[in-house]
């Protein structure tokens, strides 16, 4: 939701910005590194399953990977736009 708040307002010319703690931007980092790690581990497990023929448990887990790959994405952005 933040990431949309800042792409409209960059889109009304609203170039303020945003300060943030230092700490906060670690934990965001922080937070990404290991949402990537079990981005990871969950598409691994999925392929496992995978070849394993257990096709319900393979796209349980490549789900759960694409929608926390997304999120990560999502938080790359806002990392990158609080860091200017």
């Amino acid at each position: 939701m933040l990431v949309k708040t800042i792409k409209n307002a960059q889109r009304r010319g609203e170039n303020r910005r945003i300060n943030m703690n230092s700490t906060t931007l670690t934990a965001l980092r922080i937070a990404h590194r290991r949402m990537q790690s079990l981005i990871e581990e969950l598409y691994t497990a999925g392929q496992t399953a995978l070849d394993n023929d257990d096709l319900p448990d393979a796209s349980l887990l490549q789900s759960i990977a694409d929608k926390l790959y997304v999120e990560a994405e999502n938080l790359d952005i806002l990392i990158s736009e609080l860091e200017g």
